[in-house]
């Protein structure tokens, strides 16, 4: 969809939920004179008009709950009208319905319900009181003339654009006289008609049939309705109908059928092998045929009509019952066993009137049996009848496999993109990784710490649970690199953050502060036990046998939380009681509260 017709549905959209207080202030109003007048039979038409063009709106503009909860609503006044509901209970169900759909629109989200500016330069149906105008845009921009009849201006709206933009002359008509009176001075090329009007108890379909009743409307039709009930389409179809879209319309499918009902599509004449091996009996039928439009292909050898088959492909097939070389059964099921023709209409063609036989011969492959006394009328409407058959058949088989193949494409295209999301996922994670570790010695960073520490004193601040922190270093580490080389050192790194990281528990922190310094976040931890912990990883480390080094010992200072005290307050109490531990003597425990 264009973005700037995409911008204007959604306009659109927020027009609509603009104007639903008013339309559902519309219903509850139409409710009380209902109430008041005591079951006025008009007072419940009016309602159930209402009510209908709510559902067909809501329906468009993407508010499916709404859509159906009004649905809901105008079955149960269509139950009434039919005068099969208890009455008594009637108007307690009218009003819980009713007020359903109040209680939706209050519980909406605030962006739906902004009032949308004005609209410069938008769309808006021609008026329908200048019909000679349609023909004089028509003519001169050589564009046809397409006509919108709902009695939702919305509706009207919403549809015009896209078909416009198809390069379409867009009329939009709100009633049926509009659309009638325009007619009569010039007929459009399509009309697309909803299927109900709230201004008038005639639908779409009846007001179509009494316009082509009375030869003043001979175009395509596309109803549009948010009713699914076959009782409306049948009268659709007894209108002569060309479709029937359901609400919320799909713009694309309603263009493309406005396109093909617009475009003369000369058909293919339908291909028709005639077997017979009688040669005038097989010109006469291939002349008829002929002369209607239909291409024929003689075959009067019964045994070579495989060749046939595969240079003429056939969407009928038109054969004797009684030939020399083979009967007409033994054929059609000799053709049936190729699977490139199962399918295919075969026709017998026969002076035989025995309708035993004639029904014994059907069972054997055949579609259908004509006697060759039929009328020219008679044999051009059953074989062009089959044929038509055969070729949507052979569509249908057309789309399903190319259906086959798109799902093997996009089986195929999910499977790569799916490997190349786990792909991208692990590389994502790895980023996330680098992003909030240290490379050497997996501990979490600097940063991430700080992420950490800052959230859980946020948390103190809202609802005082204790936090501590131990900030320690390896006490003369450069001695360990001097002595046994950089290599040694970093292993020291990485193994001491080893062996204090397994003696943590899962919820405590732990960071590379800075070169041989680190530091541990403990949540919900008193000074008291923070220095304990402290102590036990203290003599760990100091009777660990690290190899090429002398023992190496760690001096930890120690913090906890206080009123008023942010992330670097903390820290820095830590950092001033590791200073104390190391000016006192190293490998020891000092805290700070």
């Amino acid at each position: 969809m264009k973005a700037g017709l995409e911008k204007k549905l959604v306009k659109l959209r927020e027009k609509f939920a603009q104007q639903l207080p008013d339309r559902i202030g519309d219903i509850e109003n139409r409710l009380k004179e209902l109430e008041q007048e005591q079951w006025d039979i008009n007072s419940l038409n009016a309602l159930k008009r209402s009510v209908h063009t709510l559902a067909g709106s809501a329906s468009t503009f993407g508010y499916t709950r709404l859509g159906a909860t009004a649905s809901s609503l105008e079955r149960l006044i269509k139950q009434a009208l039919n005068d099969i509901v208890d009455r008594e209970g009637f108007m307690d169900n009218l009003k819980k319905e009713v007020q359903t759909l109040k209680n939706f629109y209050s519980g909406m989200d605030p962006l739906d319900h902004r009032v949308s500016e004005k609209l410069d330069n938008f769309y808006e149906p021609d008026k329908p009181e200048l019909p000679a105008r349609v023909a004089t845009e028509g003519k001169r921009l050589g564009k046809k003339n397409i006509f919108i009849v709902d009695d939702d201006k919305l509706q009207i709206e919403s549809l015009a654009d896209p078909i416009k933009q198809a390069g379409y002359n867009v009329f939009g008509f709100t009633t049926l006289s509009e659309m009638e009176q325009a007619v009569k001075e010039n007929p459009p090329s399509v009309v697309i008609m909803d299927v109900i009007f709230s201004d008038t108890d005639m639908s779409g379909p009846k007001a179509i049939s009494l316009l082509k009743e009375g030869n003043k409307l001979d175009v395509p039709v596309i109803y549009i309705s948010h009713s699914n009930k076959i009782e409306d389409r049948l009268d659709a179809v007894r209108s002569q109908g060309n479709a029937y879209l359901l609400k919320p319309i799909n713009t694309e499918l309603l263009v493309k059928k406005v396109h093909d009902l617009t475009t003369n599509k000369k058909a293919e004449p339908y291909r028709i092998l005639i077997i017979d091996d009688e040669p005038d009996v097989a010109d006469y039928y291939s002349t008829v045929l002929s002369h209607n439009g239909m291409n024929t292909s003689i075959e009067h050898d019964p045994l070579r009509v495989l060749d046939r088959l595969e240079t003429f492909r056939p969407d009928l097939i038109l054969m004797d019952m009684y030939m020399p070389a083979c009967s007409g059964q033994e054929l059609a099921g000799a053709i049936r066993q190729l699977d490139e023709y199962i399918n295919i209409p075969i026709v017998f063609l026969s002076g035989e009137s025995d309708i035993s036989k004639q029904l014994h011969a059907m069972s054997h492959g055949a579609d259908d049996f004509l006697q060759k006394s039929i009328s020219t009328e008679h044999l051009i409407s059953s074989v062009t009848i089959r044929a038509e058959r055969m070729r949507i058949v052979s569509r249908l088989n057309e789309l399903k496999d190319h259906n086959v193949e798109l799902e093997r494409k996009v089986l195929e295209r999910t499977a790569e993109l799916n490997e190349k999301n786990s792909v991208l996922g692990d590389l994502n994670r790895e980023l996330q990784k680098m992003a909030t570790t240290d490379f050497l010695t997996s501990a979490f960073n600097r940063a991430k710490f700080n992420q950490v520490v800052n959230a859980d004193v946020d948390r103190f601040n809202r609802y005082h649970i204790m936090i501590s922190i131990i900030l320690f270093d390896i006490d003369h580490f450069k001695k360990i690199n001097d002595t046994c080389g950089h290599e040694m050192g970093d292993y020291v790194l990485k193994e001491t953050v080893s062996i204090i990281q397994r003696n943590l528990r899962k919820c405590d922190v732990l960071a590379r502060w800075g070169g041989e310094e680190f530091i541990i976040l403990l949540p919900e931890t008193s000074l008291d036990d923070a220095s304990k912990a402290a102590e036990k990883l203290r003599l760990i480390v100091e009777n660990y046998e690290f190899p090429c080094a002398s023992q190496v010992t760690i001096s930890f200072g120690l913090s906890q939380i206080r009123e008023g005290d942010n992330s670097k307050t903390l820290i820095k109490r830590a950092d001033d009681a590791l200073y104390n531990a190391k000016r006192t003597g190293r490998n020891k425990v000092v805290a700070l509260r």
